[in-house]
């Protein structure tokens, strides 16, 4: 039980520095281009509503408390959580390294002109 519980500690540990790291390059790739580089309609919704910096705080304070408060509420197994946060970091590592890309071809393109 115990090796359960610090493995999932270390999951949302690393699942909260993915949506740091998202967030940041979110920022990065849209205020270099335009919100249509964000690629999530609702997200695209939260920034032209409230703004860029605010909406990505918000957005990625809610998806990082999510899985604490699901599991403080719900009470899912260890595995279950576990099973979930590798996922979603999984995903998180593509949308991180896909948008630092996408980052440095805009840069890129703009020291050309």
């Amino acid at each position: 039980m115990i090796k359960s519980l610090f493995f999932m500690i270390i999951l949302i540990i690393i699942f909260a520095i993915l949506n740091i790291f998202d967030g940041i390059s979110t920022y990065l790739v849209v205020s270099n281009s335009s919100l249509r580089s964000e690629r999530n309609p609702f997200a695209r919704f939260v920034f032209k509503t409230i703004g860029l910096k605010t909406g990505i705080i918000v957005l990625k304070s809610i998806s990082i408390l999510i899985i604490p408060l699901y599991y403080i509420f719900r009470k899912p197994s260890y595995t279950d959580v576990s099973i979930v946060l590798s996922i979603a970091n999984v995903l998180y590592i593509y949308v991180v390294i896909n948008n630092y890309k996408h980052f440095f071809r805009i840069r890129k393109r703009r020291e050309f002109k």
